[in-house]
């Protein structure tokens, strides 16, 4: 009898912690779920990929003050690539190609157009670009193949030995502000020691390096190359 108690008076202890256990598991509150937070842009780039060079242009999109070093041959793969800055966010940066090259570079539509669409107080630097084909189907302006539109922030923009060779711009209708390396250079921005070979075409406002200068801007050092051909019409 005492062995058959002590048995039975153990179970009972037993079930009374299993029972006051559960209780307490069935209160714990619950763990809330880890929140991933989003990577922060960057304020430097080292272009690699194709992707490095998209990620880079959301970053200026994205209002982002930053910088870029191309570090390989880039193949683009748009239809009708979208510029690194615009006129709402323009780049600001620096961006040098240590002397890489762009291929691949196709536009259709819309003003500011070229790599870069509107730079300002930004540096554009050691870079070639082939065959860059910008077959327009509408009027737009402000169209070049490094950059539309150049203009200064708070120090002036530079675009520096740049080489666009195999180049077709081809605007339509009232097409103003087309050049080969840069559709308008404005307020004392420079582009120094570039050259251009292909075709521009365009309404007015046309040239084989810039299709204007104005304000201050300067052109130095740049050449035409042979096979070059410039039309405007009226």
């Amino acid at each position: 009898k005492d062995i058959m108690g002590r048995v039975l008076w153990q179970l009972c202890m037993t079930g009374m912690f299993l029972v006051f256990s559960e209780g307490l598991i069935a209160s714990a509150p619950a763990k809330e779920p880890k929140i991933e937070q989003a990577a922060p842009m960057e304020t430097h780039y080292s272009i690699y990929t194709l992707q490095d060079m998209k990620n880079f242009r959301a970053a200026v999109e994205g209002g982002y003050e930053t910088s870029a070093d191309l570090m390989n041959d880039i193949t683009l793969d748009e239809k009708d690539w979208t510029p690194i800055g615009s006129k709402s966010h323009p780049f600001k940066g620096i961006f040098d190609g240590h002397n890489y090259t762009i291929y691949g570079l196709k536009k259709k539509t819309g003003d500011y157009g070229g790599l870069f669409g509107k730079i300002e107080g930004a540096t554009i630097r050691n870079l070639y670009i082939s065959s860059p084909d910008f077959s327009y189907t509408g009027a737009y302006d402000y169209v070049g193949a490094v950059c539309g539109f150049a203009t200064k922030g708070d120090h002036r923009s530079y675009i520096e030995d740049c080489h666009v060779t195999g180049g077709y711009l081809q605007g339509s209708g009232a097409s103003n502000y087309w050049g080969g390396i840069v559709g308008k250079v404005d307020v004392a921005s420079e582009v120094n020691n570039c050259s251009y070979q292909g075709k521009v075409f365009g309404k007015k406002e046309i040239g084989g390096i810039a299709g204007e200068v104005n304000s201050g801007a300067s052109i130095k050092g740049c050449v035409l190359m042979s096979g070059t051909r410039v039309h405007g019409w009226s």
